[in-house]
């Protein structure tokens, strides 16, 4: 069902030993190396221009597709033309539990969310962009692209864009393997102040504006900051040192455009 590969290398020093390792791929294959480094979100947006075909998934390098996930993804937008397919099911670790838990949670009904149906959305959490189909059947590639307006949590930013136009579909049918060294999460370091809240707090001012200033949508996501805030406060994100008072504040006054 996948007729190339395109293999986007980052300006290292290991480009020799990762073309060599692709080399060994048995399958048709495109290498291009990038003049300078772009970034995850900027390699998305690479992905996404550079794609010939109809479709396209995005997968890290620490995910796996559960069998028949593809297929699944095939009969979704044979019947609902969704621009886009997201997974909800995100379980750590890939051992042979997961991978059944991850097999009977693909049986579970899928959500399917019209165009302005933020609220419901929202209410169902996010989507990770990790295991999303795009469907360029639907809609102009250009408005797939991850905006280059928020260096962080650019994805949380997409869907609802999408939403305007376009229908959403949550599956179950996909499987996330998460590792990490030492117990670390390097995805940590992102997390650092002093830019970080206020691009967090952007793209939440983005998503009310895409709901066209819904109540509802601006109520689910100040109990999502208020749940953040109290995080902070809880030590569990370091890097972020400010009170639960001072980020509700910085929150509103990003909202409001003070």
């Amino acid at each position: 069902m996948v007729d190339r590969l395109l293999f986007l290398l980052e300006p290292t020093g290991r480009v020799a030993e990762t073309r060599a390792l692709i080399a060994c791929v048995r399958h048709p294959t495109d290498v291009i190396t990038n003049p300078h480094v772009f970034g995850m979100v900027g390699n998305w947006n690479q992905c996404i221009k550079r794609c010939q075909g109809t479709h396209l998934i995005i997968l890290h390098d620490d995910d796996i597709l559960i069998p028949g996930a593809l297929r699944k993804y095939s009969d979704i937008i044979r019947q609902h033309h969704p621009a886009v397919i997201g997974s909800s099911t995100r379980y750590r670790g890939a051992s042979l539990a997961n991978l059944i838990k991850s097999l009977a949670n693909s049986v579970y009904r899928d959500r399917v969310y019209d165009p302005g149906q933020f609220a419901r959305f929202l209410d169902d959490g996010p989507l990770a962009p990790s295991g999303a189909l795009f469907d360029f059947g639907v809609a102009d590639k250009e408005e797939f692209l991850f905006s280059d307006r928020f260096p962080y949590s650019a994805d949380e930013e997409l869907w609802p864009r999408l939403l305007k136009r376009h229908r959403i579909v949550r599956t179950g049918y996909y499987v996330n393997r998460s590792y990490s060294l030492g117990g670390e999460n390097y995805e940590i370091e992102t997390w650092k102040e002093p830019d970080f809240l206020h691009n967090y707090f952007q793209i939440r001012a983005a998503i009310i504006d895409h709901a066209g200033g819904d109540d509802h949508v601006r109520q689910i996501l100040r109990c999502d900051v208020e749940r953040f805030a109290r995080n902070v406060e809880q030590g569990r994100h370091p890097g972020i040192e400010r009170s639960y008072t001072e980020i509700l504040d910085l929150y509103e006054a990003v909202i409001n455009g003070t």
